[in-house]
């Protein structure tokens, strides 16, 4: 019987334990929870942009490309735990595209904030 409450013990710190970790790792980085994301755009051939919020956007670079993954589906962030973070991806998936199929997320990348120099005369065009 005292082996079994110290057993039961052990695995509720545990648990406390890992849960703690994974708020101080994610309370040192930059992240974002997947049900926070309110939209997406196709970049480029291997990077999606998402938006988290009114000011925050997330470059995700997805293995074997965005061709497939179109403006007007909906996009599905798979990430096995709470939180995205800047970083290698490892872990997260996209899923979206022809047929739903997963991809996984290489690289987590912060949008860097608009400048908030205005353009001079000699470097503004105008649209074409």
């Amino acid at each position: 019987m005292r082996a079994l409450i110290v057993l039961a013990c052990a695995l509720a710190l545990g648990a406390c334990a890992s849960t703690a970790a994974e708020s101080a790792d994610t309370a040192d980085r930059d992240c974002f929870r997947p049900m926070d994301v309110s939209g997406f755009n196709v970049v480029d051939a291997e990077r999606l942009k998402v938006r988290v919020g009114p000011s925050r956007e997330y470059f995700l670079t997805v293995q074997g490309g965005t061709r497939d993954i179109r403006f007007d589906e909906t996009l599905g962030i798979d990430a096995g735990h709470s939180f995205v973070c800047t970083g290698n991806g490892l872990g997260v998936r996209v899923i979206g595209g022809d047929h739903d199929f997963p991809r996984a997320v290489t690289r987590v990348e912060r949008v860097p904030p608009p400048s908030a120099v205005a353009p001079t005369a000699a470097t503004s065009g105008s649209p074409h």
